[in-house]
C-alpha cells in the first residue's frame, strides 16, 4: 500500500481467522499477545464478541490492550527511524469500535457518572439489533448504559495514549515541527433512536471529529480556530500534500482545507445496509434522508435540531422536494436505476462499487 513498513491489527475479523490458521499471516498483535499470555490467549479472551455491546473490561495488563500496543509500536517507529529522513506514520486505534472492552482503570472513571438518556427522535420506530448471537445488543437500561460508558472510557484511553505519543514527538525534538492530524472513520449511535453501530444516516455516525495541528512554522498564532465548512475523508490526502509542499495530483475528488478556494455546498452520503439502505444530503444547517427500500424521507434543521429528534419533512413538504432533487442529481447517473425522470424509485439494490463508466465491468488480462 506504499509504505515502507506495517505492523497490523484489525480486530477480530471472522473471514481471515476462517481462512488462515496462523495469525502471523494476516495479525502482528495476536501473536505478541501470545508470546506474553501463551500460545491459547486468543483476542476474544474477554467474551463480549467482536461486534457486541455486552460491556467487560480488558482482562489483561493495561499494557497489553490493542490501543496501548498501537501506541507502543508508534513509539517505537520514532525511536528507530532514519533521522535524517521525514516520516509518515499512520497510528491506527481499533478501539472504541466493539468489543467494548476497556482495562480497569478507565472504566472506573465513569462506572458511576451519571449518563443522560440516549436521544430519541420523534420519528424513530426501530431497534436494528444483531441476529448473530455472538455479538448481542442488551436492551435493558443498566447494560445498555453499561455500554454507553464503556464506549466513553476507550475514548478517554486513546486520549491518554496519544498523550504517550505527544511526550515521546516531544522527548525526540519533533513536537514542533510535526503535522498531526487527528480523525475517525465513522461514529456509533450508542442506542441514539434505538440504534447502533454505523451505516445509518445521523448525526452519531456520521459526524466525525477533524483536528489539524500545524508544524510551529506554519502557525500564525496560537489560538485554536473552529471551521465549520463542510469536510470529507477525500479531503486529507490533498490537504497533506499542501501542508508539506507536494503537488496535489490531478484528478482528485478532495480538495484542500487549507485553500482559499475551498467551498463545498452540501455532501451526499450512502450506506447500503439492508432494508435500512439509506442515502443522505447535508449542507451543514439542514439535513435529508432517503432510506432506499421504503422510499421513507426525514428532513432536519440541525442549527436548531443538532440531535436530529424532529422530522420536518411532513410540515415542510418544498423544503423536503428541493432537497429530493438534488439527491436526484446526484443519482441520477447510477446504475442502480435510482432515478428515472423526476421520481426516486424505491427498491433498487446498492452497489457496493460501481463498473467501470463506458467500459463495462473491467477485465485484467
Amino acid at each position: 500500500m506504499g509504505y515502507h513498513n506495517v505492523v497490523l491489527h484489525d480486530g477480530f475479523l471472522h473471514d481471515k481467522r476462517r481462512k488462515y490458521r496462523d495469525p502471523l499471516e494476516y495479525d502482528d498483535y495476536l501473536p505478541e499477545l501470545r508470546r506474553v499470555l501463551g500460545p491459547e490467549a486468543d483476542i476474544s479472551d474477554d467474551g463480549p464478541g467482536c461486534n457486541g455491546y455486552a460491556t467487560r473490561c480488558c482482562p489483561w495488563d493495561e499494557r497489553l490492550h490493542p490501543t496501548s500496543w498501537v501506541t507502543s509500536k508508534s513509539i517505537e517507529f520514532l525511536r528507530r527511524r532514519d533521522p535524517t529522513k521525514p516520516f509518515f506514520l499512520k497510528v491506527s486505534y481499533h478501539r472504541p469500535h466493539t468489543p467494548l472492552d476497556p482495562p480497569p482503570s478507565y472504566w472506573d472513571m465513569y462506572e458511576h457518572r451519571p449518563l443522560p438518556e440516549p436521544y430519541n427522535g420523534d420519528w424513530c420506530d426501530f431497534m436494528f439489533n444483531s441476529p448473530n448471537p455472538e455479538n448481542p445488543v442488551p436492551l435493558e437500561p443498566h447494560f445498555r448504559d453499561r455500554a454507553r460508558r464503556a464506549y466513553c472510557a476507550l475514548v478517554t484511553q486513546i486520549d491518554f495514549e496519544l498523550n504517550r505519543l505527544f511526550i515521546a514527538l516531544g522527548d525526540l525534538g519533533l513536537w514542533d515541527e510535526a503535522l498531526i492530524l487527528l480523525v475517525s472513520d465513522h461514529g456509533d449511535m450508542l442506542y441514539d433512536h434505538r440504534l447502533v453501530r454505523k451505516s445509518m444516516p445521523f448525526e452519531g455516525c456520521t459526524a466525525i471529529p477533524l483536528l489539524f495541528r500545524l508544524p510551529q512554522s506554519q502557525r500564525q498564532n496560537r489560538q485554536m480556530i473552529t471551521d465549520n465548512r463542510l469536510a470529507e475523508l477525500r479531503d486529507i490526502y490533498p490537504t497533506i500534500c499542501a501542508l508539506c509542499g507536494v503537488e496535489i495530483p490531478p484528478g482528485l475528488d478532495g480538495q484542500s482545507l487549507f485553500s482559499r478556494k475551498f467551498r463545498r455546498d452540501y455532501l451526499h452520503g450512502e450506506h447500503p445496509n439492508g432494508l435500512l439502505s439509506n442515502h443522505w444530503l447535508t449542507d451543514g444547517n439542514e439535513k435529508y434522508c432517503w432510506f432506499s427500500q421504503s422510499g421513507r424521507e426525514l428532513l432536519f434543521d440541525l442549527t436548531v435540531d443538532p440531535n436530529e429528534l424532529h422530522n420536518l419533512a411532513p410540515e415542510q413538504p418544498e423544503r423536503t422536494a428541493f432537497r429530493r432533487h438534488q439527491l436526484m442529481t446526484e443519482l441520477r447517473h447510477r446504475p442502480e436505476g435510482y432515478v428515472s425522470g423526476n421520481v426516486l424509485h424505491t427498491g433498487c439494490i446498492p452497489r457496493a462499487s460501481l463498473p467501470w463508466a463506458g467500459y463495462g465491468p473491467a477485465t485484467v488480462k
